[in-house]
């Protein structure tokens, strides 16, 4: 009798640890039921390369650190939009350098698995960009800025309602002097959500 009270009770206490447990993982991920969206702030930091060919004759060197801070919020489970700073790494460029930074307005789309804890996603939209460039005398210096298009895609993994991780790829056009530039950055970066219930 005593083994069958020990057995019961073992598999009541399984049976409530396994409770406890699914509670805990669907608490981990955020809910999108908002009726005014859930906002949230955060930053990446990660590596950028600039596609334009080397001048001959001059060193050259592409890529560089970069990073981003965002202001995000989102309009349900599957759509938001996010308003970032970007600051691409500077450039070596024909004896000189390009720096540039930016002001980007993107609209995403969301694909989220396992009860919202992970999720992929996609960017696309506009950047504000200005730029300096400095070269070897004979070569264009100068600085431009303007609207160009973006895009990217992602992934992102919730550890808690408020707290994420994300990597992304990215690809900014930027204006210069000397033409149009693509920037592509990719990062790593975290997200801290505000009202996630």
């Amino acid at each position: 009798m005593s083994g069958m009270i020990k057995a019961a009770g073992l598999t009541t206490a399984a049976m409530v640890a396994m409770l406890v447990a699914q509670q805990a993982s669907a608490q981990a991920a955020p809910r999108y039921d908002q009726p005014t969206g859930i906002g949230y702030i955060g930053g990446s930091l990660g590596t950028t390369r600039v596609d334009r060919d080397c001048v001959p004759g001059f060193s050259c060197d592409d890529s560089n650190v970069g990073g981003k801070l965002f202001l995000g919020n989102r309009f349900g489970r599957y759509f938001g939009a996010e308003l970032t700073y970007l600051r691409p790494g500077d450039v070596e460029r024909a004896g000189g350098k390009q720096e540039s930074e930016g002001v980007a307005l993107s609209l995403l789309g969301f694909l989220p698995f396992d009860n919202n804890r992970f999720e992929v996603f996609g960017r696309v939209g506009t950047t504000y960009g200005w730029t300096k460039t400095s070269t070897a005398p004979g070569f264009a210096s100068g600085k431009e800025r303007g609207f160009e298009p973006h895009y990217g895609v992602g992934a992102a993994y919730n550890f808690t309602p408020n707290l994420s991780a994300r990597i992304e790829w990215e690809r900014h056009r930027f204006e210069y002097v000397n033409g149009d530039d693509d920037v592509n950055l990719i990062s790593l970066g975290v997200a801290w959500r505000f009202n996630p219930y």
